[in-house]
């Protein structure tokens, strides 16, 4: 049996608490009601948009406004908010798919990589 390799970095944060730090924010239903919410004239920014380039940036708004910082998501990870922000934003809508415009990877530094996702808003 053999020891464990060691890191000869040194751990000052656990896993759990760089998530923190750095992950996407986890948001209750109280908080996707006061980061997602947009005042006049990011909501004429964002209306002025397609719906998929609308939907990406009202997220990273809430996003930044959390943790001031921009985040690469999946669709399980902003699934929840995703769906708040079109049925906030964009009831008339709500039975269409979405592709939140993101990042195409040829235009993301290298190691910051975004994908599209799709969803089904909540009825």
């Amino acid at each position: 049996m053999q020891a464990p390799e060691r890191s000869h970095r040194l751990s000052i944060l656990t896993r759990q608490e760089i998530d923190d730090l750095y992950g996407v924010p986890r948001f209750t239903d109280e908080g996707r009601q006061a980061y997602f919410e947009l005042d006049e004239a990011e909501s004429r920014a964002v209306h002025s948009r397609t719906i998929p380039i609308a939907v990406h940036l009202t997220l990273q708004l809430g996003y930044f406004r959390a943790k001031r910082q921009f985040f690469d998501y999946d669709l399980e990870t902003v699934r929840e908010d995703l769906h708040y922000v079109v049925r906030r934003h964009f009831p008339q809508r709500g039975s269409r798919r979405y592709q939140p415009a993101v990042p195409s990877h040829a235009a993301c530094p290298e190691g910051h990589h975004s994908r599209s996702v799709r969803i089904s808003p909540v009825r």
